[in-house]
């Protein structure tokens, strides 16, 4: 039995931040526990190619390593799914998580061998529907102006990059990721276009991931002297009185 950790998803847009585009997710959480053997979840109609599974799967362990705390860094390419198991190679975990039912909620938190540790867990049946919510939000139907498809094609690619490490992959992965993953609520996504060298190798669009719960103590130095710079105010006085 694994402990897991219910997130409800909430998805928003920031769309005048530093990163257009950004989502940034919000959450309550509760504790509970599930079989590691049964995650549970619908059957999906039809499987698309074994690849395309593969590499969303490789994604979603990018964007789980950026949802830890900077503080809190893993090993590359060591990665325990569920506490007590044996530690994968990245290719055997996305294999792993690529058989589980879909759509599916993953936490990350580091072993104390510095392994990333992987906990999944199905949604419930109010998760499943802000799930779908969400996966149309990322298909763009709410977009005021023409989304990241518009710059990528169907057959062009794309990179998504998270704290120290970038994994260059189609389309159909990415959207099959944004499918069958419920995001941790910690991580946002930015969109920016890619360098001359990424693109002289077929990208087209990046998405940056980052953690988005930041604390004060972790701002630049810089930005952090700014905004201690301003006066307390008081509050005014009451008028009752």
């Amino acid at each position: 039995m694994i402990p897991v950790t219910i997130m409800d998803f909430r998805i928003r847009f920031h769309r005048n931040g530093p990163i257009a585009g950004l989502k940034r997710l919000l959450v309550p959480l509760v504790t509970f526990v599930v079989s590691s053997t049964n995650m549970g979840g619908s059957v999906p109609t039809h499987r698309p190619p074994e690849h395309v599974t593969l590499v969303a799967a490789r994604i979603e362990l990018v964007v789980l390593r950026t949802s830890l705390p900077l503080d809190n860094g893993v090993l590359p390419n060591a990665v325990v799914l569920g506490a007590g198991s044996d530690t994968l190679i990245d290719a055997e975990a996305a294999a792993l998580l690529a058989d589980l039912q879909k759509p599916v909620h993953c936490t990350a938190e580091s072993t104390t061998t510095g392994a990333l540790l992987v906990k999944c867990r199905d949604l419930t049946d109010d998760e499943r529907r802000q799930h779908a919510l969400d996966v149309r939000s990322w298909n763009g139907e709410w977009d005021r102006v023409p989304g990241f498809r518009s710059v990528v094609g169907r057959d062009g690619a794309l990179v998504v990059q998270g704290r120290q490490e970038s994994l260059t992959v189609p389309l159909a992965a990415f959207e099959l990721w944004y499918r069958d993953y419920q995001p941790p609520p910690v991580v946002g996504f930015g969109g920016r276009p890619p360098s001359d060298d990424e693109r002289r190798q077929g990208v087209r669009h990046v998405w940056v991931v980052d953690r988005t719960d930041a604390s004060p103590e972790d701002l630049p130095p810089d930005i952090l002297r700014i905004l201690t710079s301003f006066p307390e105010r008081n509050p005014p006085p009451d008028s009752n009185k």
